[in-house]
């Protein structure tokens, strides 16, 4: 999500006033700057991490690199095994919460769609015009 910054859906802004100190990031971004400062800062090899978090290599990669989405039990995980204060989850927290503002507002932006269309379609049939 990051580097698009806020974004307009149905006439709302999102993803904005909701960054995350330090990071230059938006709250959308929010775990993996969060995590990857972390993981920098202990110096702790992703095969060490992935065992204390009880998850792949190749998952916990994929899922700080930001290619996969974090889940919250993934986060506690991850914080424990950094001893990161709750800071990852909280990162997470924030990213999800995002994402379901983003998510909320295409469904509302989606929905006044349709009753305008239907407002529309009951316009025309109102009207007795004939195609």
């Amino acid at each position: 999500m990051c580097g698009s910054g806020p974004r307009r859906i149905s006439g709302r802004l999102v993803g904005s006033g909701a960054g995350v100190a330090g990071t230059g990031r938006c709250a959308g971004c929010a775990f993996t700057a969060v995590a990857a400062r972390y993981v920098a800062m202990r110096g702790v090899p992703v095969t060490e991490l992935a065992a204390k978090a009880c998850y792949s290599p190749g998952y916990v990669a994929q899922v700080i690199a930001g290619s996969r989405p974090v889940s919250a039990g993934f986060a506690a995980r991850l914080d424990e095994a950094l001893s990161a204060g709750g800071e990852i989850t909280a990162a997470a927290a924030a990213e999800h919460a995002v994402r379901d503002e983003i998510r909320d507002a295409y469904q509302r932006g989606r929905a006044d769609a349709l009753a305008e269309l239907a407002a529309f379609i009951g316009r025309q049939a109102g009207s007795g015009r004939e195609r």
